[in-house]
């Protein structure tokens, strides 16, 4: 290679090809990449009706925006024959870009085969390969598509994964003069911005609950001014909150710009406000990048660790009921996250933000009963010292099982993906959390043991290999042993369903082995289970340790709650 090729600027190009909070998403990630990397040219491909309205922010970040747009290009009263012609088109104005490195952040079928024709020597994300098999090559990637998508214990934000995806430092900082100017400085936040909306009806609450929130705020606060904003679709839905009897004397305080304003302008109402408030959305991702503090209620299908808006004083609320968050095929008659939610609570911190610019537990209780606070956790967003961003919990006596196992698979991805150490607190547990966790450190040991049967018969295999007449029977003996060790750790996640990353992780990784020929797909093997028993380890390290933490605690006092700030992990 030529000194002039080496040096040539490096095209980088994103995939994303879903909504509009991911498109956004991805933007943020890149604009990373750009801070750290300037010589990179970057391109985006997306969905035109998700990245056009957001051209505002995306022309800030990428080089170029190649758009699809499914309605112009592929009409289905087009021949085929115009189809292959619409879309050999479309492929070759992506492949003119001479990309270097192709990565995809939407993880769905169509953007798996598109990455398959996409001419890149480097992919990133899952692609789809000649057999319409899924690879997916990269650790990050692989977290997304194992874990995130079959379940909520994905510990991260998707900003801070995609940024891991894209190779972007985890120590790296932004602009902290930026970050700190973050509009919670003022005393009182009177000029509110509400999206009480979202893209599923199990993601918002009934419109009643924000009248009796506006009537109750609006009446006792002389100051405070709302904005409701949102789409064209929820024109209706906003006069039924706008035209209820109870709230027509505020009326003069209530200002109805939804279906009014395209996003460009939304940002400019966002960015000559105080303070954003709504459902789980892609308004909130604006609404951070105008600096404004954000309370967020999430409900239903919403993963509020993944999908918060990113950055400083982002405040979420979310239900402790057993099936949140549930997958929007599931079917729900009853909604009852949205009654754990009382709207007295949500009115509590509503008011609290208003008056001081931010949220403490304790004075929010004070607001309200606490009986009301017992369905719900409250959240803050911060920063951890390795640089990315988390929603710790604003109520430090709140046993939250699922927040306790969020804790230990983050420590244990972040050394495992990043080789970095990010510090904890002992999460709070109870003595139900107690038991269950015991549980969990038996299924953690099968599946120890199981990984290490594995580097066992891979290491057979190899040693077969290296004679000179190598007996086929055997290898295919230690084969189907090492098949049946997988079998056996599908039957571990079912009977240990909290074990689920750790297994869809390491099966997706075993499913795409890097090797040639039988000696290296056997020593990429062995590479796995020997990966799968180091993480392993610190997630029972990390268990282990909570317990007796909690146990020497409880020898000493009564009760059953471990305070959180008695120890470090």
């Amino acid at each position: 290679m030529s000194e002039n090729q080496e040096n040539a600027t490096k095209t980088f190009a994103i995939l994303q090809l879903t909504r509009l909070g991911d498109v956004i998403q991805s933007t943020i990630a890149a604009k990373a990449l750009k801070k750290i990397r300037p010589d990179i040219r970057l391109v985006l491909i997306a969905r035109s009706q998700f990245s056009s309205p957001l051209k505002h922010l995306t022309d800030d970040v990428f080089d170029n925006v190649i758009e699809l747009n499914f309605k112009e290009k592929f009409s289905s009263s087009s021949k085929l024959s115009e189809l292959k012609e619409s879309f050999s088109s479309f492929l070759a104005e992506i492949n003119n870009e001479k990309i270097d490195v192709l990565i995809n952040q939407s993880f769905s079928k169509s953007s798996q085969y598109l990455s398959s024709l996409i001419k890149a020597p480097h992919k990133l994300g899952p692609v789809a390969d000649q057999q319409n098999k899924v690879m997916v090559s990269d650790p990050w990637s692989q977290l997304v598509y194992a874990v995130t998508m079959d379940g909520p214990l994905n510990p991260f934000n998707l900003v801070d994964v995609y940024q891991g995806v894209l190779g972007i430092p985890t120590l790296f900082e932004d602009d902290k003069e930026e970050k700190n100017s973050t509009k919670d400085q003022k005393k009182e936040l009177n000029k509110i911005v509400l999206h009480p909306f979202s893209s599923h009806k199990k993601k918002h609450w009934a419109f009643k609950k924000w009248v009796e929130i506006l009537f109750k705020l609006l009446k006792e606060k002389n100051e405070v001014e709302v904005t409701l904003v949102g789409s064209p679709s929820e024109l209706e839905a906003s006069k039924k909150i706008t035209g209820d009897p109870l709230l027509q004397q505020f009326s003069h305080r209530i200002k109805n710009t939804v279906g009014s304003t395209n996003i460009k302008g939304l940002q400019d109402i966002l960015d000559k406000s105080d303070l954003f408030i709504g459902h789980d959305s892609m308004v909130g991702h604006l609404a951070k990048l105008s600096n404004l503090p954000t309370l967020t209620l999430t409900l239903g299908t919403a993963r509020q660790q993944e999908t918060f808006p990113y950055g400083e004083h982002s405040f979420v609320v979310a239900p402790k009921t057993s099936c949140f968050p549930c997958f929007p095929k599931d079917s729900c008659q009853f909604f009852q996250c949205h009654t754990d939610i009382p709207y007295q609570a949500a009115y509590s911190m509503i008011a609290t933000l208003v008056e001081t610019g931010n949220l403490e537990f304790e004075t929010v209780l004070k607001k309200s009963s606490p009986f009301y606070f017992e369905s719900l956790s409250l959240y803050q967003s911060k920063q951890t010292k390795v640089g990315f961003y988390q929603l710790e919990n604003l109520n430090k006596s709140d046993a939250n099982y699922s927040d306790t196992l969020r804790a230990f698979y983050r420590i244990s991805w972040l050394y495992k993906l990043s080789e970095v150490e990010e510090k904890h607190t002992f999460p709070v547990i109870n003595k139900s959390h107690y038991q269950k966790l015991l549980k969990v450190l038996e299924g953690l040991q099968h599946l120890y043991e199981l990984s290490e049967f594995g580097k066992k018969y891979s290491r057979y295999i190899l040693e077969e290999l290296s004679k000179q007449e190598p007996s086929i029977e055997l290898i295919k003996d230690y084969s189907s042993k090492i098949d049946e060790i997988d079998r056996l750790k599908s039957l571990i996640k079912e009977s240990h369903i909290e074990l689920a990353p750790i297994v869809n992780y390491y099966t997706l990784v075993k499913s795409n082995l890097s090797g040639s020929n039988l000696v290296e797909l056997t020593e990429s093997s062995y590479l796995a289970y020997n990966d799968c028993s180091t993480f392993i380890s610190v997630m029972y390290e990390l268990i282990e340790k909570t317990l007796e933490e909690y146990k020497n605690l409880n020898d000493k006092r009564s009760g059953s709650t471990l305070n959180k700030n008695e120890g470090v992990v």
